[in-house]
């Protein structure tokens, strides 16, 4: 761990997944100048985590909503006066480390210092060619902040001097060649799309072999990469083999935009419709989709359920004369899974495929590869899908994916961004839900201590950054001179810190309960006065959002994801700008001093689900987009 106040006051901020084979070398490489150490990871299942620790007690497991959003997180974690961004794959060289010790011991004017690279490729550092980029990494705290985008992010300073580091930053950006070849093929994809966009084709086939030839000899000769050996050679290739890539990637795909041909709509029909879901979760949680499932077979259509038999919903799918085909995949990419869907699709002739999460997707992709029947993949939540991620072409860029439904427009227009083609059959479709599934006695607060002329305010999140309980929190302070307000956090994580510790310094911190993880979410919602979704980033449409304007209670939500698209602002609820405490504080407070608006807005959430959010309406559009799918021969 990193001695604390030191001169150099220096916090060192990282990012990583699935790092654990470079992430040793990036911090034993600050570990003798850092003051803190902060590392924040997204979702690793190798022992990036445990190897993080060994080092700093600041880690943290986090979702992944793109570069430039995970850094900032990461900066807003760090305390000290000078900050040093690193990603997983780099290192501070020896002299570069001593460097950056003797000029912040220097106290140094300028604002930001920016360090050359050296790629270090199979065991050689390169020093020529492309590999001796500035990069900005070493930079005063106050006032800096991350763009916004999702790669190739910039740290945003204010005016001011920067500087230039003499000795180099190591980057291991490749661990071996076939990284270093799909990692070239993702950018190569990536550019390809963007020219695409832009209608900047380039010239031909011949043009784009011209434009890698001259790439090859400016990086080979004019940049010196010939003192690197054989290294260097390899490096020019690679990179003109990139720049054809990209320009033929933008031809093709000119080529096929010019072939295609816009399909027909097709008329009403009864189809065939093959499920693979999940039904593991609980009750509540499986209920919005599940009974769109249902619906779907009573209204004639011939549903058959690949899932679980043994859980709850898997026995209400056979009471409700659906066959269900018992089965799970235990990972990604499962074999037995992969036969499973294969022998089914040939027993019968399918219309379509629908595959709802991580593990059931890839596997439903490899198993319909030869059949004609339209793969459609489900997606609710904004972030985390990205062309550079070779994962997501498991998932929802599969190639053999026909179509994706998400669950707001909000994460529509995200994987719109994502996907290469079908874009057209990329919609959004909210979960509706029915105002009888709340119809039920509110949970008992009193065993919160929680009396009935109290006013509660739930909170019902998982306790991850991206859900915003610190500005919950931050809220609260501002909330505990109204001395019959009680918060209640309803969720997982919630009783870890930070935020045991942020709770107990809260000035309402006799009055917030920590219910923890609860099936009963439903009825504690809908035994509250209001409901707060706090929530940063990642929403696609809250849950517990829908369940409280079934049940009548009216939300605050933030304006990131699809929540805005259900919310009306001062009507059925209020939507405030992310990480804003005050403006929840406000909401809150203006609730709590007009009952008789409170008891407006519950009905008119009622009114809102009924009218435009039901069941009936989700399962309309379903049946829609479905048999326009199936038109598309």
């Amino acid at each position: 761990m990193p001695k604390k106040n030191k001169p150099l006051d220096l916090s060192v901020i990282v990012i990583a997944k699935n790092e654990q084979d470079r992430l040793p070398g990036c911090l034993d490489s600050v570990v003798g100048i850092a003051d803190e150490i902060i590392v924040l990871d997204s979702g690793s299942d190798d022992d990036t985590v445990a190897i993080a620790k060994r080092y700093t007690d600041k880690v943290y497991v986090t979702d992944w909503p793109g570069y430039g959003p995970q850094k900032q997180r990461a900066l807003e974690c760090a305390s000290h006066k000078w900050v040093l961004s690193l990603d997983a794959d780099e290192a501070l060289s020896p002299q570069l480390a001593e460097e950056i010790k003797a000029v912040l011991a220097s106290s140094p004017q300028e604002i930001s210092f920016k360090m050359q690279w050296a790629v270090m490729l199979f065991g050689k550092r390169l020093d020529h060619g492309r590999s001796a980029r500035y990069v900005e990494r070493l930079f005063r705290r106050e006032e800096a902040r991350f763009s916004d985008d999702l790669v190739h992010e910039k740290v945003l300073l204010p005016q001011g001097k920067t500087s230039k580091l003499r000795h180099r930053l190591l980057h291991y950006s490749n661990r071996d060649f076939k990284h270093l070849l799909d990692k070239t093929s993702l950018y190569a994809s990536l550019g390809a799309e963007k020219r695409h966009h832009a209608g900047r084709y380039g010239g031909g086939l011949f043009v784009a072999l011209l434009r890698a030839a001259w790439v090859f000899f400016q990086i080979y000769v004019l940049r010196l990469g010939v003192l690197d050996g054989g290294h260097g050679f390899l490096m020019a290739v690679i990179y003109a083999q990139y720049t054809f890539n990209k320009y033929a990637g933008a031809w093709a795909m000119r080529e096929e935009e010019k072939n295609s041909v816009t399909p027909a709509i097709g008329i009403d029909k009864t189809m065939n419709i093959l499920v693979f879901t999940s039904s593991d979760s609980s009750f509540n949680s499986l209920r919005p989709e599940a009974e769109i499932f249902i619906e779907l077979a009573k209204r004639g259509h011939q549903v058959t359920i690949i899932t679980n038999s043994e859980t709850e919903y898997g026995r209400r799918y056979m009471e409700q004369g659906i066959k269900v085909i018992n089965g799970t995949p235990k990972k990604k990419i499962c074999r037995s899974s992969i036969a499973l869907v294969k022998n089914e699709l040939a027993r019968k002739s399918y219309d379509i495929l629908l595959a709802t999460n991580s593990k059931s997707i890839p596997n439903a992709a490899f198993a319909a590869k030869g059949a004609k029947v339209k793969l459609v993949t489900y997606r609710g939540t904004t972030g985390g899908l990205y062309r550079h991620d070779p994962s997501a072409y498991l998932t929802h860029l599969h190639p053999r994916v026909d179509g994706v439904i998400c669950v707001s427009d909000a994460v529509r227009q995200d994987v719109v961004k994502r996907v290469w083609k079908n874009k057209h059959n990329v919609v959004a479709i909210h979960k509706g839900h029915k105002l009888e599934w709340y119809d039920q006695p509110p949970g008992d607060l009193s065993e919160f201590g929680i009396e009935a002329d109290d006013f509660t305010v739930i909170c019902a999140v998982n306790a991850r950054p991206s859900k915003g309980l610190d500005v919950m929190l931050e809220a609260a302070n501002r909330l505990a001179d109204i001395s019959n307000m009680h918060l209640l956090l309803v969720g997982k994580n919630i009783c870890k810190e930070p935020y045991t510790e942020k709770i107990a310094n809260n000035a309402m911190r006799d009055r917030i309960h920590l219910a923890g993880y609860r099936y009963d979410a439903p009825q504690l919602i809908a035994a509250s006065n209001l409901l707060v979704q706090p929530s940063v980033s990642g929403e696609g449409l809250p849950r517990a959002m829908m369940e409280a304007m079934s049940s009548g209670v009216p939300p605050i939500i933030t304006d990131t994801g699809g929540g805005k698209e259900v919310v009306e602002d001062g009507v059925t609820g209020y939507v405030v700008p992310v990480k804003d405490a005050d403006a929840i504080a406000d909401r809150v407070r203006k609730l709590y001093n007009n009952p008789r608006l409170v008891a407006a807005m519950s009905q008119r959430c009622k009114e809102k689900i009924n009218k435009d959010v039901s069941l009936e309406k989700t399962v309309d559009q379903f049946v829609e987009y479905f048999q326009r799918l199936v038109s598309q021969r």
